[in-house]
């Protein structure tokens, strides 16, 4: 609770049902929450925490698919369905949020349905921090993590300008 002056009141509430903006609004905040580069590992709780922000990352990012395609007050001219299937990276986000939702993955949009996290790597620098690097396997090729990521940000990014919705 802030320091308010006397006889000050506040109230913080917030709506959380805000459509596909609050659901756009998390994939960014699950992406900057993740210490790819320059962070202290004591920032860092454990390995299996970390893990567990890139696969909120890349669920947050696939299912705002979701949102789009549910929210009543926007029409959309593209098909989000379209852009997954020409997006080799929300493809393979696509295939690390479900194999992470279901335990194994049944079904590919990228074709390999043995696409998966796999290493972490920390590196400790100078003493500027560290630097992570997490891998994604896929098609038995390893993808940076965090390239990954931010392909995928930047297809939604377009996406979305070429609908002209804006969060």
């Amino acid at each position: 609770m802030p320091n308010l002056p006397p006889n000050t009141s506040f109230t913080a509430r917030q709506r959380l049902d805000q459509g596909w903006a609050s659901q756009w609004g998390r994939v960014q905040r699950s992406h900057q929450r993740l210490p790819w580069e320059g962070f202290e590992w004591a920032s860092v709780v454990t390995g299996e925490h970390l893990r567990d922000d890139v696969v909120h990352f890349f669920m947050d990012c696939y299912h705002l698919k979701d949102w789009l395609k549910n929210d009543p007050q926007i029409t959309l001219q593209g098909d989000v369905e379209e852009l997954i299937q020409q997006s080799t990276a929300l493809k393979v986000v696509a295939d690390i949020a479900n194999g992470q939702k279901h335990l194994k993955l049944t079904s590919s949009r990228s074709g390999d349905t043995t696409t998966r996290l796999t290493d972490v790597m920390v590196t400790q620098g100078d003493g500027s921090g560290a630097t992570i690097s997490m891998s994604v396997e896929n098609h038995g090729a390893p993808l940076d993590a965090s390239d990954l990521a931010r392909m995928a940000l930047d297809e939604w990014r377009a996406f979305l300008a070429a609908e002209g919705l804006k969060a």
